[in-house]
């Protein structure tokens, strides 16, 4: 709730739930991979891929800000085109880590049976998705959460 002559970013700050290390964020992007891995017995009794399903979800969490002035209305929206492009960029990390662990999947050779295949898929996965959540941090780093993108309230 933004109040005339009050800062937004002391109201945002305020009413933010995202505080992870004792540090204040406006907004969050959380997102997580499913996938399936089809396997197909060959013809001679191994197992290979024969389909790959791979599923982005991603949830991201923005600030709504209720009344105030116009001016604190307009600063806000114009904050928050930029917030909206800092978050997509996390996601688009997301989309990249489904797309290399479909493309790992399809690559995994046969296995001597589709148990092993699954179990290969598994930690193909394990190994891939610390990467880039790893990119996330580091994509955090580089635009200092946002900062060189404009998404940075100065008042």
């Amino acid at each position: 709730h933004a109040q005339p002559g009050r800062a937004l970013a002391a109201t945002i700050n305020e009413a933010s739930p995202f505080r992870p290390g004792g540090q204040v964020f406006h907004s969050a992007t959380a997102w997580y991979l499913d996938w399936k891995v089809r396997p197909e017995p060959t013809t001679d009794g191994r197992c290979k891929v024969a389909e790959v399903r791979v599923e982005l979800h991603g949830e991201m969490m923005l600030p709504r800000l209720v009344g105030g002035t116009r001016a604190q209305q307009e600063k806000f929206d114009s904050y928050l085109v930029r917030l909206r492009e800092h978050e997509l960029g996390h996601y688009e990390i997301g989309r990249e880590a489904a797309r290399q662990l479909e493309k790992q999947f399809y690559a995994l050779p046969p296995a001597g049976n589709c148990g092993d295949l699954q179990s290969e898929a598994r930690d193909a996965g394990a190994k891939l998705l610390p990467k880039y959540e790893e990119m996330g941090d580091a994509y955090d780093a580089q635009t200092q959460h946002g900062r060189t993108q404009g998404a940075w309230l100065t008042d």
